[in-house]
């Protein structure tokens, strides 16, 4: 998170910051049904979090999946919300 930090500010790290906890709270009210695929998004979100202790993730060069995944679960959990109702 210090790359982060260093390349987009502390207003950038703030953003990021907040959307993870955003969708880290999201992904665990998706895991109250039973099936499998809506442990995804919480366990990918767990994942990224890890990775970027020990590497900036979202920031290096050929990361490009797992921004595609960081946006595919934003949106999973965003349909997820309004199927749930």
């Amino acid at each position: 998170f210090l790359e982060i930090l260093a390349y987009i500010g502390i207003f950038g790290a703030l953003f990021v910051g907040v959307l993870l906890t955003i969708y880290i709270f999201r992904a665990f009210k998706a895991t109250n049904s039973n099936l499998m695929i809506n442990y995804f998004p919480l366990s990918f979100l767990i994942y990224l979090f890890v990775v970027n202790i020990t590497e900036s993730a979202f920031l290096g060069s050929g990361n490009s999946l797992i921004w595609i995944f960081f946006v595919y679960t934003q949106i999973y959990l965003m349909n997820y919300k309004v199927l749930n109702r």
